[in-house]
């Protein structure tokens, strides 16, 4: 398949980083650390446990194609040689280091442009409280927050703006957690009763958080407006033959400008349903199950989806273009050994293709929500730290980003020409899904001094990239201007958020 790897965590025995080179063919990538994590149960597997950051981890010199972080425990480690030496790059204090007292570790553009690292965790009075960081060493740590009832845990995270959203609950209700990156303040707002947090689908929506999932017999679609959830659709009565069930997971992602549901249907002759929805306020479903689900996630019995079934969404994020490549991770069951089937969604008018199978629900994945080329492997070896950005009124008016480059192979006989390219999301945009157009080339800066003192750089075709920078391993200060489109003129906007990525 011509999707990125990914990857997944082997929490059976001694944990172990896998990485998902097609997936779900998993390769084994160094040694086993810390102690494994025994977790609820499957069903609520997996929160994204393991990621790839080097966006602004300038103490890794031996480059960015090793530098892995992964929560197991009460520790999150971090290797820079792809697996093989791991060590503590920071503890928990967590009220039950074996259950889903954590949520994963997710990439957030702070409102200041740089990309943070970050979780949120009960500690042990069962308080919220978060950690982040920018290079991976320096960690800041904040709450506590909230009351001691959290009883469920952290499940299912996205990122909208300048926060982390993880889903949460106590013994009496359901919670969406909100880490803000600008100030580190972690607040909670409250969900309906009755509702299952591990089961439920996040996804970000034009602009606002849409939730799926389970209350009582009904499949309520919500959306967080003005602080509170909202109920816009019963998906249950949009087709016959559709109870619910409370054991499978669901998930949801956005294929250009509508949103998509998938959800198990019980006691009808098809397994998992599909629901398209189109035009928030107006929120038009059409199911569109027998068009798009095929193969064994069609027809419940028989090796099809048992009541316990989940889906994982997976969006492709190394995809050139305005709407990556989507994929689902599927299983039949719940039970620990099952394999995933990986389906590519072919969009709404035909069926889902099956491209590979492996793997084990019992493994925590990884899987992107997020265009973004550090927050998922990749595999080139060169990547930017953002120093600062910040708006510029002299010149051209525009964003101006500071930033080095870095190269794991570097030396001064190999410093290969590289080229850059801001990309970027708009007020409607689900993924950094636009390319920004740069007023001029980069400059090379001396650090210390008011300003450029050489160009070093041209403009590449229609003024959307910037080539012949050289990677040497952050000696070299560039700056470049980015032209914001009119929908985003400065950081204050919840939706400023970008990513520069290097390619050849």
């Amino acid at each position: 398949m011509a999707g990125s790897p990914f990857l997944g965590m082997q929490l059976a025995g001694s944990p172990t980083l896998i990485l998902y080179n097609n997936p779900p063919s998993s390769i084994t990538l160094g040694s086993s650390f810390g102690t494994a994590e025994a977790g609820t149960s499957t069903v609520d597997q997996p929160v994204n446990r393991a990621i790839y950051f080097t966006g602004s981890n300038i103490y890794n010199t031996s480059g960015s194609a090793g530098s892995f972080y992964a929560t197991v425990g009460d520790s999150i480690y971090r290797t820079l040689d792809g697996g093989n030496t791991w060590s503590v790059a920071a503890t928990l204090t967590l009220i039950n280091a074996s259950n889903h007292d954590k949520s994963g570790l997710n990439i957030v553009t702070g409102l200041n442009g740089l990309q943070y690292m970050c979780l949120v965790y009960l500690d042990t009075s069962g308080l919220m409280r978060g950690v982040r960081t920018t290079d991976g060493y320096t960690w800041i740590s904040d709450g506590p927050f909230g009351s001691a009832d959290n009883s469920g845990g952290f499940t299912q995270d996205t990122v909208l703006g300048d926060s982390l959203y993880t889903f949460s609950s106590t013994s009496s209700s359901a919670n969406v957690v909100i880490y803000q990156m600008g100030n580190g303040n972690i607040s909670a707002i409250a969900g309906p009763t009755s509702f299952t947090t591990s089961r439920a689908a996040m996804c970000v929506w034009d602009n606002m958080i849409y939730i799926a999932g389970y209350v009582s017999s009904t499949r309520p679609l919500y959306t967080l407006n003005g602080g509170s959830f909202g109920q816009v659709k019963n998906l249950a009565t949009v087709s016959s033959g559709t109870n619910a069930t409370t054991t499978n997971k669901l998930g949801m992602f956005v294929d250009g400008s509508s949103l998509y549901v998938f959800s198990l249907q019980v006691g009808a002759s098809t397994g998992w349903a599909c629901y398209k929805i189109d035009t928030p306020g107006t929120y038009t479903v059409t199911d569109i199950t027998s068009t798009v689900i095929s193969g064994s996630m069609a027809v419940q019995g028989g090796g099809g989806p048992g009541t316990s079934s989940r889906i994982l969404t997976y969006v492709e994020p190394d995809s050139a273009g305005t709407n990556p490549t989507k994929y689902l991770l599927y299983s039949a069951d719940g039970t620990a050994g099952t394999a995933f089937e990986l389906f590519q969604w072919n969009g709404p008018s035909a069926a889902m293709s099956s491209i590979a199978s492996g793997g084990d629900v019992a493994h925590a994945v990884t899987v992107s929500k997020r265009s973004a080329s550090n927050g998922v492997y990749a595999t080139f070896g060169t990547y930017p730290y953002i120093i600062s950005s910040g708006p510029t009124t002299s010149g051209t008016v525009g964003w101006r980003v500071n930033f080095t480059l870095w190269q794991g192979s570097y030396s001064p006989s190999n410093n290969p020409d590289v080229k850059i390219r801001l990309w970027f999301g708009g007020s409607n945009d689900e993924y950094l899904q636009q390319v920004g157009t740069l007023a001029n080339p980069a400059v090379s800066l001396v650090p210390g001094t008011p300003g450029p003192v050489a160009p070093n750089g041209t403009l590449g075709p229609n003024n959307t990239s910037i080539t012949g920078l050289t990677a040497d391993g952050g000696l070299t200060l560039y700056s470049m201007t980015w032209v914001p489109p009119i929908t985003i003129t400065n950081a204050e906007n919840p939706r400023f958020n970008f990513v520069l990525e290097p390619f050849f």
